[in-house]
């Protein structure tokens, strides 16, 4: 790498086993005589993944972001299939069916 013109260094990364807790993880590039000028970058699983935005150990997964959809407000009526459409998603592990025997009406709207 030069010391007097900027350089651009790509790199990829590949999974190569299958592990519980994908993480994102950083990369590190200095110059071996000055160790203090360094650059540090952080790669991570495309937007795209079923793996963003989620932090899975085992079978129970949660959410990683503080933007989850409980904390979001919904501008427009969710019907019966959006639900089903987005619970049959890449990416969706399970969901669940409630039916509701006894209701009160708390001012919420249907």
């Amino acid at each position: 790498i030069s010391h007097t013109e900027p350089e651009c260094v790509k790199f990829y990364a590949h999974q190569y086993f299958v592990v519980g807790l994908v993480q994102p993880a950083s990369v590190t590039v200095y110059d071996y005589y000055t160790p203090e000028n360094r650059c540090t970058k952080f790669y991570h699983v495309n937007e795209s993944s079923a793996l963003y935005g989620k932090i899975c150990q085992g079978d129970v997964c949660r959410c990683a972001e503080e933007n989850c959809f409980l904390q979001k407000q919904i501008d427009s009526e969710v019907t019966a299939s959006d639900r089903m459409n987005t619970a049959c998603a890449p990416g969706v592990d399970y969901g669940m069916g409630h039916v509701i025997q006894n209701a009160q009406n708390l001012g919420f709207s249907r």
